[in-house]
Order: structure tokens, then C-alpha cells, then sequence
């Protein structure tokens, strides 16, 4: 039997076919394994429905996957893809069957991490990066893929009769706010806090919708002089290197995206939307830019 016959039973994606086996040259190297879509005739979105036959170039790019190991051995999906206009999302390269938009990992990889978070223990972000050798930061983006996907966005529908409660959760007074339905006897929304005055912030968070789980630095005292600007208005842009999305493995902000401000307590300070995206060399950041982060930059350069 072919090597690539059988990885093509064992892998068993959907709407690929294996076409060529890198196994490197030392046991240490990634199990490469090339890929191609079965029907090629049609771009696909990868954020919608629609499909074309016309590229938008010529040009073919080399796309990386990282899937479930094979043997012990770390094992990663390549495929040449082209781009494609929507008509909805402008420029975009061409959708596959075994992966979510923008990520770098494969749909089973991120199932699986996921599902391994709910089952670890307290540590259970460290934990699982240590298992899958990622990053504990891009483990957090998985989680957040995989929920936006799968969370049923209808678990509101018909939600008129509740009931709020917490119980004691650890130690130091945290809380577990629980919002039940009166009518089917069953939790809807179940966070962790510190009072029931939570369970505001607790519903804006579970809405059905895109919206970010945190933002800031690190806690301490640089975090709460970027929470007081923000509350006071002198801070109404952030900035950052493209290049640490990309190590991350995290997707670039997006317009009309909410995320919550949290203080050095751990506790909601604002919500706050984002308005406008743009990418510029840094050499072509104005004034204005460094002025607006509040954090009182004079100039650029600082």
C-alpha cells in the first residue's frame, strides 16, 4: 500500500486527498503531509457561503496546518491555495473543509485542545500548552474559535422568567454567579465573580455575538493607569506589532468588535467597541496616534 493511500484512510479529511509524505530527516522534524482539495474548480469563502470560479491572481501560496500527531510524531497539513474577492469580505484567500477561517491549526486539533481545557485542572491552560507544545496564549484563541463556532447562539430564545444565584467558588469571597430559567429548570449562564452585581456584565458577555473575553498588559499598576485613561477619554487607540498576531496565532482586531476592561481586581471596568482597523508602517505613524494612547507620548518616537 502507497503511503499516501494510507494516510488518506487514517487522517480521513474531509474534501482533501493526500498527494505527498515528508516524513524530514530527523525524528524531531514534522511528519509533513501535502494536501490537495478533491474538487478544484470552485474558491470558497472562508467566511461565508460564496464561491467562485475566478481567482483573483495567478499566484499560488503554500498554507501550513498543525493536525493531531501521528505516531508520536508532530504532524502538519500543507496545501497551495489562491485568493478570491468577495463580495462581502473584499480579498481573501480561498476557505478548506478541515480548518476554521484564520487559524493555523486543523478543526480536530482545536476540538481536541478545546476539550482538553474542560477536563483539566486549574491550571489547565499551562497544562494543555505544556501537552500540545503551543503557546498557553494560543491556547486561549483555540478555546475562542471553537466556542464562537459551537456555542448554541438560540440558548435565549424565550428566556423571560429567571432566577439569579451564586455560590462560594475558592477562596478569597469569589463567587460563581448562576442565571437559571424558572421555566425549564435549567442554567443558562453560569461565570465566575465576586457579587451578584456581576450578573450584568455576566449576560453582556454570553449574548449571541463576537465579543473579547479581556484586554490590557498585565495586572499592577501600569493596568490601572491605562483603566483610568480610558475612563477619563485620554486613551481611544492602542497599537501593536503585526508581527506578534502572527506569533500568537491570534486574528487581527476586527470593526464593530466589543471587549471588556479589565481592572488589576480582576473586575469589569468598560466595554469598549472598536471602530476603525488600519496596518502602517511605523515610520508612517502620526502624532496623533501616540497622543490618543494616553499615556502622555509628546512625539513618535517615544
Amino acid at each position: 500500500m502507497r503511503a499516501t493511500t494510507l494516510l488518506n484512510r487514517v487522517l480521513d479529511l474531509a474534501g482533501v486527498r493526500v498527494i505527498d509524505v515528508d516524513p524530514g530527516s530527523d525524528a524531531a522534524d514534522p511528519f509533513l503531509v501535502r494536501v490537495e482539495l478533491k474538487a478544484r474548480k470552485r474558491l470558497d469563502c472562508p467566511l461565508c457561503k460564496f464561491s467562485t470560479m475566478a481567482g483573483y491572481d495567478t499566484r499560488w501560496a503554500e498554507s501550513r496546518w498543525r493536525h493531531l500527531d501521528v505516531a508520536g510524531r508532530m504532524t502538519v497539513l500543507s496545501m497551495l491555495r489562491r485568493r478570491l474577492r468577495c463580495p462581502a469580505h473584499g480579498v481573501v484567500v480561498q476557505g478548506v473543509p478541515f480548518a476554521r477561517p484564520g487559524s493555523r491549526f486543523t478543526t480536530c486539533f482545536e476540538d481536541i485542545i478545546a476539550w482538553l481545557v474542560t477536563r483539566a485542572d486549574k491550571t489547565s491552560k499551562t497544562t494543555v500548552s505544556t501537552f500540545a507544545r503551543i503557546a498557553w496564549r494560543t491556547v486561549g484563541a483555540i478555546c475562542e474559535r471553537v466556542v464562537a463556532e459551537q456555542l448554541d447562539a438560540t440558548r435565549f430564545e424565550g428566556l423571560v422568567n429567571i432566577g439569579v444565584d451564586e455560590i462560594s467558588w475558592r477562596k478569597h469571597h469569589r463567587h460563581l454567579t448562576l442565571v437559571s430559567d424558572h421555566a425549564t429548570k435549567e442554567d443558562r449562564v453560569g461565570r465566575p465573580g465576586e457579587e451578584r452585581r456581576d450578573t450584568g456584565w455576566v449576560l453582556y458577555r454570553d449574548r449571541p455575538g463576537e465579543h473579547g473575553v479581556d484586554w490590557g498588559c498585565q495586572h499592577g499598576p501600569l493596568r490601572d493607569k491605562l483603566v483610568a485613561a480610558i475612563l477619563a477619554g485620554r486613551k481611544t487607540t492602542t497599537t501593536s506589532l503585526l508581527a506578534e498576531f502572527a506569533v500568537d496565532d491570534e486574528p487581527l482586531p476586527r470593526i464593530s468588535r466589543y471587549q471588556q476592561v479589565i481592572d488589576s481586581s480582576g473586575r469589569p471596568a468598560a466595554i469598549f467597541e472598536t471602530v476603525a482597523v488600519g496596518q502602517l508602517p511605523l515610520g508612517r505613524v502620526p502624532l496623533t496616534q501616540a497622543m490618543d494612547e494616553g499615556e502622555g507620548y509628546s512625539s513618535v518616537a517615544q
